[in-house]
């Protein structure tokens, strides 16, 4: 996920990777107000439009390019994968690495921010958050 640049208010939701087909294409979305009980309203995802654009794209487009030749500040970036919510910290990486972040920089990045690990469960992955995100399991949950 990424928000839109163009859009501040518009999210991109785009694959970041894929085995079994083109890894472009997506959906964008906004977050909006709807009514719920009354006289209370509830937030709800808007869908919007298709949209035609890779990950790679959606996050440069929303963070910009910094000065070293185009690669993301590791700091931004993991504020724009995690913004949605913890994600497995193997995709994580692997995005990582395709913005050209070094293992080096992506711990750095994620110390300077709190950013947490956590295990689903004896046999699930690891996943990242930002503070006050809700890890996957209260267990085995450590500041890295």
């Amino acid at each position: 996920m990424a928000r839109d640049a163009d859009d501040p208010d518009r999210r991109l939701f785009v694959p970041a990777k894929n085995n079994l087909g083109q890894d472009k294409g997506g959906l964008a979305f906004r977050i909006v107000e709807k009514p719920a009980a009354h006289p209370l309203r509830a937030p709800a995802v808007d869908w919007l439009e298709p949209v035609d654009m890779t990950a790679d794209e959606a996050l440069a487009a929303s963070v910009g390019e910094d000065r070293r030749g185009g690669k993301l500040d590791a700091v931004a970036f993991l504020k724009i994968v995690l913004a949605g919510g913890p994600q497995p910290a193997k995709m994580v990486e692997e995005q990582a690495a395709m913005q050209g972040i070094s293992t080096d920089q992506l711990k750095r990045a994620r110390k300077k921010l709190d950013v947490w690990s956590a295990k689903e469960g004896f046999a699930g992955g690891w996943h990242l958050g930002l503070p006050g995100q809700r890890k996957p399991g209260d267990a085995q949950a450590e500041l890295i």
